[in-house]
């Protein structure tokens, strides 16, 4: 039952609260993968960690800003997505030797054109490849003092609002 009192609950407890998300546990079962995430109330923005938590000391290690964390079949590294200058792109993590490393960048689109991924990139069962989806970059030309958009294409059944717009972006 809720308490009636507001006081005490607030919206800076809510935002205060860390989300536990993404769960994976490793293919030996010692580590467990997962994203937190923590809003700012003051900043209005999240930000999302990739993590490993230990089944065994229950220690936290935060790898790098992220999210999609998963697991390589042999759990030697995660690939998971990040962001490389401003673009949001693949990284992969080697646990051993603790190191980050850039893979692509992935291009976005206002389509949902992963929708019905499960993940919006998998491992190859030998560890060697992953397979992911991306756009070709599109960018509209500017016309400099302008801020008009002119909007000639609508998408069929388009899904916008959680961010996409509610047209096509080409």
């Amino acid at each position: 039952m809720l308490n009636p009192d507001p006081a005490l609950f607030s919206i800076e407890d809510a935002f205060a609260m860390r989300r536990v998300n993404g769960i994976k546990v490793s293919p030996d079962g010692s580590e467990i993968l997962c994203v937190i995430s923590l809003d700012d109330l003051k900043r209005n923005t999240r930000e999302d960690n990739v993590a490993l938590i230990s089944t065994v000391d229950k220690g936290i290690t935060i790898i790098a800003k992220g999210s999609s964390p998963i697991w390589s079949p042999d759990g030697e590294r995660i690939a998971y997505l990040g962001c490389a200058d401003g673009q949001s792109a693949i990284w992969i993590y080697d646990i051993k030797n603790n190191e980050r490393k850039f893979l692509t960048a992935v291009h976005e689109s206002s389509y949902f054109i992963d929708h019905l991924a499960e993940y919006n990139f998998l491992w190859s069962p030998d560890n060697r490849w992953i397979a992911f989806v991306s756009t070709t970059p599109f960018s509209h030309p500017k016309d400099a003092g302008n801020d008009v958009r002119e909007i000639n294409r609508l998408l069929y059944k388009s899904k916008g609002g959680h961010g996409r717009p509610f047209f096509a972006d080409d």
